[in-house]
């Protein structure tokens, strides 16, 4: 398998990155890890903070396809949203 790097790198596996190519990484992978993780911790969220003989979700699976069917698949990230534009205000 050939390595990826050198080919990004512009065929040059010693090359460093710029300052702007690890920033723009950076927040590709910030962007990635948000998109793949936000609905996992929404589920979580959700299940621990059901009340006993009130539960709407009987287990994570549940969860998946009740949030999709009734919130769409916005529906796992408004939470998201709202929590990183507020943090972008200053």
């Amino acid at each position: 398998m050939e390595c990826k790097v050198a080919q990004v790198n512009g065929g040059d596996p010693a090359r460093r990155l710029t300052t702007v190519e690890y920033l723009l990484s950076s927040m590709g992978a910030g962007c990635v890890t948000t998109l793949c993780t936000n609905p996992v911790w929404l589920i979580k969220t959700r299940l621990e903070l059901q009340v006993p003989g009130k539960e709407p979700y009987k287990g994570f699976s549940d969860a998946v396809l009740t949030i999709a069917r009734q919130e769409g698949l916005a529906g796992f990230y408004k939470v998201s949203l709202i929590y990183k534009t507020s943090k972008c205000r200053v």
